[in-house]
């Protein structure tokens, strides 16, 4: 991709298939990338931690796979709306998440997050929205369903 200055990044509701293309860690100054309702699918790009000033993160309704990744916490720290909401990301979600100090939205919901899902606390206490698969849920059950259910 040779368009440095580009900020936002909107391909969403297409039927784009594939994956992120690593390029895409050419965009520093990228601050929404909207990829939701397409038929991507592998593991998001190490590159993507490059574009350290990325406030909004829309995949959900894709096919990514994998772990949610621990740059994502410790690179993106502007981040403030998260979605990976549909998608087939696995394992446990990282501490590293509570480096987002700004996260207002995190939606988690609908993965493949095995078994009992252990919530970091910094996530659990935080005065944003969050939403997951509450019979997932096995730390502090009663503090996500309350925020969760905030309009």
């Amino acid at each position: 991709m040779d368009w440095p200055w580009l900020s936002t990044v909107w391909l969403g509701n297409n039927s784009f298939s594939g994956q992120i293309p690593s390029s895409i860690g050419n965009l520093r100054y990228l601050t929404s990338l909207h990829l939701y309702r397409n038929s991507l699918s592998g593991e998001l790009p190490l590159s993507m931690q490059n574009c350290s000033g990325l406030t909004t993160l829309d995949l959900k309704m894709n096919s990514f796979t994998g772990k949610l990744p621990a740059w994502i916490g410790k690179y993106l720290p502007d981040m403030k709306y998260l979605s990976i909401r549909s998608n087939r990301f696995d394992g446990e979600i990282p501490k590293e998440i509570c480096h987002l100090t700004s996260l207002q939205i995190l939606d988690i919901a609908l993965n493949n997050f095995s078994g009992r899902l252990k919530i970091p606390a910094c996530v659990c206490c935080t005065p944003g929205r969050l939403n997951i698969d509450s019979e997932q849920v096995l730390a502090y059950p009663r503090v996500i369903r309350r925020t969760a259910a905030k309009p």
